[in-house]
């Protein structure tokens, strides 16, 4: 019993919402990309299944919901969803239970982390066993999946949101960045440079993206100069190590390669510097991201002014 417990994740027991038939909220349907491992997966989530299909040897699984727990709202999640824990089956292999704790973050961004393979040799009901995916003793109750551990789901076909809403960049920022996979060196250029400029209560597209403008720099082999124009998909907070960060998901809007379409951002929040400082992901993840300190490419931000409207 004591493997079983370990196994699982750990979140408050609430028994009254987890009686019923598993009915997945609408706020998670859609069809959804991650990765993992290198590998990138379509997910697509129903009523009462994932089905998950990855560009790895064309491997399909299905997911079927057998409980589910919908948690109360945090703080930081408004009007618009909830985090869940669902007890699922998978259509082959063993016969195994697995418990999957999903964190809503924005209409475009979930996170998950799925447990390991449970096997009920006691004959217990899904229903306690779903207790036990919510429950480990020894930690602090009602406490989320740890950051660190989590996948990220980015829905494909992302719903509009407005940058202003998102509050990541609001003016004319000329920065410098790292490239922590490439080892080389700082490139601080002057045309290097962020344009956040939406207007407040603008129906236009404008409102929705920003730009970046990487320039090269001599003796630092960094990109060619491009501007990159990426489109908001929320953002959310979430502690880390006792410290608190801001997430951000943006959407690169002409890239082809789903590995690279998405990316994910961080920052500490309501940092009070002259400076801004942030990190992104290479690639459509979020994991990667750990601090300040490390994450693939790191940036630093001087607001030169804000926009003219």
């Amino acid at each position: 019993m004591k493997a079983l417990l370990h196994s699982l994740v750990i979140i408050l027991i609430l028994p009254a919402a987890a009686s019923g038939k598993c009915r997945i909220p609408e706020y998670l349907h859609g069809q959804w990309l991650h990765m993992e491992n290198g590998s990138v997966f379509n997910t697509i989530i129903t009523a009462d299944k994932w089905e998950i299909n990855s560009d790895r040897n064309n491997e399909r699984t299905e997911l079927t919901c057998e409980k589910l727990n919908v948690h109360p709202k945090t703080d930081s999640q408004g009007d618009d969803g909830n985090n869940v824990t669902m007890l699922m089956t998978k259509s082959d292999g063993p016969a195994c239970y697995y418990c999957v704790d999903v964190l809503w973050r924005t209409p475009n961004v979930l996170q998950f982390q799925k447990g390991g393979c449970i096997k009920d040799q006691s004959g217990m009901s899904t229903r306690n066993i779903l207790s036990y995916c919510m429950y480990a003793s020894g930690q602090p109750q009602n406490r989320q999946p740890f950051v660190k551990n989590l996948e990220t789901l980015f829905r494909k076909s992302p719903q509009k949101m407005n940058c202003n809403d998102i509050l990541v960049f609001d003016g004319i920022y000329q920065f410098s960045y790292e490239m922590e996979y490439r080892d080389d060196g700082v490139c601080n250029s002057s045309k290097s440079q962020i344009e956040a400029c939406q207007v407040d209560g603008s129906p236009y597209v404008d409102n929705e993206v920003f730009h970046i403008t990487y320039d090269s720099c001599p003796g630092v082999s960094t990109p060619r100069h491009k501007k990159v124009r990426y489109q908001c998909m929320g953002a959310w907070s979430a502690e880390m190590y006792g410290q608190k960060y801001k997430f951000a998901a943006v959407r690169d809007v002409v890239e082809s390669n789903p590995k690279e379409e998405f990316k994910c951002m961080l920052t500490i929040e309501h940092a009070m510097w002259p400076q801004e400082y942030w990190v992104m992901s290479r690639f459509s993840q979020c994991r990667h991201l750990q601090s300040l300190y490390r994450g693939p490419v790191r940036l630093r931000l001087t607001r030169k002014r804000r926009c003219e409207n």
